[in-house]
């Protein structure tokens, strides 16, 4: 089971964001602490791609049983080969806080992932 989330280019993207993951994840975390690890996870994700300039981002939180993947797509990103000091912080705090990450190109930018165990 996945939900998708179509996040405006704007500073309010964030809090949307980390509220769409809360409900969603209010129905399949153990806890407390699991849901605030994946909103922690999905706001530095949206933050670095609006960050760096997307002009439109995606949310898709997929249930893997065990774990949720989270993915962050920044549509046409201007400044998509750029490595900030702040992007690079936020990918840092993202590789601690879950058991995989990664990114991958795609037709219209690139996608970061992450995955956080559900237990």
């Amino acid at each position: 089971m996945h939900a998708e989330l179509q996040l405006p280019a704007s500073i309010e993207s964030g809090r949307l964001a980390r509220a769409f993951t809360a409900e969603w994840m209010g129905q399949r975390a153990d806890s407390p602490e699991t849901i605030q690890v994946a909103c922690l996870v999905v706001s530095e994700l949206v933050s670095s791609a609006v960050t760096n300039g997307a002009q439109s981002a995606s949310l898709r939180l997929t249930d893997h049983g065990d774990s949720v993947r989270i993915e962050v797509e920044d549509g046409d990103s201007p400044k998509l080969d750029r490595q900030t000091e702040a992007k690079n912080l936020a990918l840092r705090i993202v590789q601690q806080l879950s058991s995989d990450r990664g990114t991958r190109r795609t037709e219209h930018g690139q996608t970061n992932w992450a995955d956080v165990s559900l237990r």
